[in-house]
């Protein structure tokens, strides 16, 4: 149970008032922050102790065990934990968990993760004009990526606590040749999450990529095929189902890696069907200058570049990008009052895929 993404809720804080090993934890942590920071200037306008997870049940009836414990410790000790608000893509990281350890109440019989929890201030944080980066006068991209065939994939991915299977299967029912058949479990444990439908791509699907040039005068018409067939497919059936959720808000996320880092393209669930064409049209394009911005911020070293949709200009464009050497860089800084982050954390991640009959994992 690795985690790679994380959100505010209302978990309590009750367990480290009960543990002297956890409270010498984060005051330890609190006393010599340099040693935590990813670069000399990274600066948090607050620093909080607070529950990740734990083995207890959750307001969605599970618990995690031992081993998923153990993992979430080791995925914020890599570095780059970043905390998300509500888990909403369309909104920049405001934090970073810094490091974090299990502890146990053995009164309670209850083992839990403390992590000591960096925020953001937002008016801080730098713009990608401020970094010298103006996207139409970047540079195109020259690079190549050895071609498998078995790269012109894709994989749906989504949380049943969040989206029923049911849509799912109905969507899946309808995917191209492309789409994996079997489908990947996420979990978000957040009070306020939103319901979101992730789709992993390869880059070679987006024909209008340098490799996805390359590809197509081999193959021929094969990929443009398979690439306007799977954008299709996204336009209509699987936003259909999408804008048939009620009372939550949703995101579609269709994402690809590049040179280490994520590049994924959100789009708010409730768009309709012309504006969602209009996305998927430009989106060919928009992953083309994609490539050359994560090259650009090469010296930054780039774990994430998100990208929003301009429903006026019909264009894509960054509205974010997470980076190991910098820090948070958005145009668009998401200003919050960090008096109201009293509450705890929760954490998300990736589950193992599941087969198509959703019985057996492959």
């Amino acid at each position: 149970m690795a985690s790679t993404t994380d959100d505010l809720t209302d978990t309590s804080v009750d367990l480290i008032s009960e543990c002297i090993e956890a409270q010498e934890f984060v005051n330890r942590a609190m006393a010599d922050l340099s040693r935590f920071k990813l670069f000399p200037d990274e600066y948090f306008a607050r620093v909080i102790g607070n529950v990740l997870s734990g083995t207890s049940e959750d307001k969605q009836g599970e618990s995690a065990d031992i081993a998923g414990l153990e993992a979430l410790v080791a995925a914020v000790d890599r570095g780059e934990f970043w905390v998300r608000r509500e888990h909403d893509p369309l909104i920049h990281p405001i934090g970073r968990v810094l490091t974090a350890k299990m502890f146990c109440v053995p009164k309670r019989n209850v083992n839990f993760v403390v992590g000591v929890v960096g925020f953001y201030d937002p008016n801080r944080l730098p713009s990608f004009s401020s970094k010298a980066i103006n996207i139409p006068s970047l540079p195109a991209s020259a690079q190549e990526i050895p071609y498998n065939p078995q790269d012109v994939r894709a994989c749906v991915e989504f949380n049943p606590h969040e989206i029923s299977s049911d849509i799912i299967s109905d969507m899946m029912k309808t995917a191209p040749a492309c789409v994996e058949s079997g489908v990947a479990e996420q979990f978000r444990k957040s009070e306020l999450s939103l319901a979101i439908l992730h789709i992993s791509v390869s880059i070679w699907l987006l024909s209008q990529t340098p490799f996805g040039k390359k590809f197509q005068e081999r193959l021929g018409e094969k990929t443009a095929d398979a690439s306007m067939e799977f954008l299709k497919w996204i336009a209509g059936p699987v936003m259909e189902k999408l804008r048939q959720l009620t009372g939550r808000d949703t995101r579609l996320v269709v994402s690809f890696r590049f040179k280490g880092c994520e590049v994924e393209f959100v789009l708010k669930g409730t768009e309709g069907p012309a504006i969602t064409a209009e996305a998927m049209r430009a989106m060919e394009a928009a992953a083309n200058e994609s490539l050359i911005l994560v090259e650009a911020l090469a010296h930054a070293v780039p774990r994430r570049v998100t990208y929003g949709f301009d429903t006026a200009d019909k264009k894509w464009f960054p509205l974010h990008a997470s980076t190991r050497n910098e820090g948070i860089i958005t145009s668009q800084p998401y200003l919050i009052a960090l008096e109201s982050l009293h509450g705890g954390l929760s954490v998300g991640g990736r589950r193992l895929p599941i087969a198509g009959n959703n019985t057996e994992a492959r």
